[in-house]
């Protein structure tokens, strides 16, 4: 996580930024949530979880409440229930959450969930920020 907030330090200006992951990039859309709370207009994960520890942000983010999508499939063998439960615990009071769980999935993202994931990425854009 380190190494990526480094490189995004070293962009040019920006007017708000959204993250988006999938499985392990999802658990790095939200450690980039906890650790820079009011840096990230919004994030996006897809098949994924929440590392299981606490963050210094983990509080700013709790009052913030970032705009967050979370799509997944019922019927993923790689991501552990726990860590699901655990995700919905963390992302209740932490985030706006948009989840959706589309019964056909696994541990892939496809069909419906990517014109969700999509109109919620347009309605973020469209959405005046502070963010940056």
């Amino acid at each position: 996580m380190a190494a990526v907030l480094d490189w995004f330090d070293a962009l040019p200006a920006y007017r708000s930024v959204g993250l988006m992951g999938f499985s392990q990039g999802e658990a790095m859309v939200l450690q980039m949530l906890r650790h820079r709370p009011t840096q990230f207009a919004y994030g996006v994960q897809l098949g994924g979880f929440v590392v299981d520890d606490r963050q210094t942000g983990d509080k700013e983010l709790r009052a913030l409440r970032p705009p967050v999508f979370w799509g997944r499939g019922p019927r993923d063998t790689v991501i552990p229930a726990s860590a699901v439960r655990r995700t919905a615990v963390f992302a209740g009071p932490h985030t706006s959450t948009t989840e959706r769980v589309y019964p056909q999935l696994g541990h892939d993202v496809a069909g419906a969930e990517v014109g969700d994931f999509a109109d919620f990425v347009a309605a973020q854009v469209r959405r005046p920020t502070s963010i940056g």
